[in-house]
This record gives C-alpha cells, structure tokens and sequence, in this order.
C-alpha cells in the first residue's frame, strides 16, 4: 500500500470505492459482505499476479469481495468490476505465506486468477432496467482459469442448460451473425422470458 496513505485514509476511499457495489450486495442479499480493495501485484518466486491478504482479511468465515485498485486505491478497472474469493477454511496451508516478523504483519498471497467474477442477472422490460429479484444462490460468477482474470464471463448455470440448449439449436436453425444478438435477446435467455423482438427466440426460451 502507498506509504502516503493513512490507515484513516484507506478506511475512507474503501467506503467510498463500495458505494459503486452496494446494489450488487443488496440484489444479492448480503448487504454487509465483507468488501475489501486489494492491489495485484508480483511476488518473488510465485507465478502470476496475487493480493497480499492479512489473516484478520481472511479469517472471518466468509467470502471476501474485492476491486482491484493501485496503490493510491484507484480503481485499475474502467468496468469497476466486482470479484469474489471463496471462503476456505483452510488458507493458513494452503496459500503462500510472507512469514513476517511480527507474525501479525503476515500476508496470505491470493492468486489473481483464482477470483471470480461477480455478475449479476438484469430483467429488461419497457420501462427502466432493474436488478432481478435474485438471492446468494442465483450469484453468477466467471470460473476461475489459469489465464488473466478477465475470462470469458460464465453468466448461466447449471440449472438453465436446457433453455440454453433450446435457444443453441433455435439460432442453428435460424443461423443469424452473432452481431444481431440484442441486449433484449440477452435478457431473454438469462431470465427465460419473452422479452425479445424476435417470435422464434421468445419460444425457444420459454418452451412454447
């Protein structure tokens, strides 16, 4: 961190950079998620970039939410985007230590690209758009690779396959150019509603 900054400091701008995710938390029904700005950096004999957690960051029980920022805690992203490091129990051995002294001052190296990506389902209608109602179980994340964090986005699970899988062979069938894919036609296949312009894409996602 930027020897510049105070500990009053970073409590601030920390404040202030979680304001851009609060309706995320709030869709998501954890209003009080633990939010922490980290800056990814290289450290001597680790592969890849990682983020120096203390132990009081991770040892809360909980997943840990994340903006990468730089040492001044500017946000790095342009997309202010919102990552997620799983809770694991088991990160005293199983993540790289700095093994400071004092033992306190210790720092837990996450890997850059074990954090995944938080994305949020939208609803689209006429009027204005809207956060879904969704709960923690509907969260939607980018599985974590061993490429740069900003992989190709994974914004279906498991439980809608099939819609997809409809929607797939409606599009063979139909053949159209990836560029005619709208934000309705989007919105169509993630909340399963006829919200699209195009009839056979409607049927294909509500099976009628």
């Amino acid at each position: 961190m930027s020897e510049s900054l105070t500990q009053n400091d970073r409590k601030t701008l920390t404040a202030e950079l979680r304001v851009q995710h609060e309706a995320t938390f709030k869709a998501l029904g954890i209003p009080n998620a633990k939010f922490i700005p980290k800056v990814a950096h290289l450290v001597p004999k680790l592969s890849g970039k990682h983020m120096g957690f203390f132990h009081s960051e991770l040892n809360h029980g909980q997943d840990v939410y994340i903006e990468l920022v730089d040492l001044n805690y500017d946000p790095t992203e342009v997309d202010r985007n919102l990552y997620r490091f799983r809770w694991n129990p088991h990160f005293e051995t199983e993540l790289e230590c700095s093994d400071e002294i004092p033992e306190k001052r210790s720092r837990w190296f996450v890997p850059l690209d074990e954090l995944e990506e938080v994305i949020v389902p939208v609803k689209r209608g006429r009027g204005r758009p809207k956060k879904a109602n969704i709960t923690p179980t509907d969260i939607h994340v980018a599985e974590p690779t061993r490429e740069p964090v900003r992989a190709i986005r994974t914004i279906i699970d498991t439980e809608r396959q099939e819609p997809v899988k409809r929607v797939v062979e409606s599009l063979i069938s139909e053949d159209l150019p990836i560029d005619q894919l709208t934000i309705l036609d989007l919105a169509a296949m993630l909340t399963r509603t006829a919200c699209s312009n195009k009839e056979w894409l409607n049927k294909a996602v509500t099976n009628k």
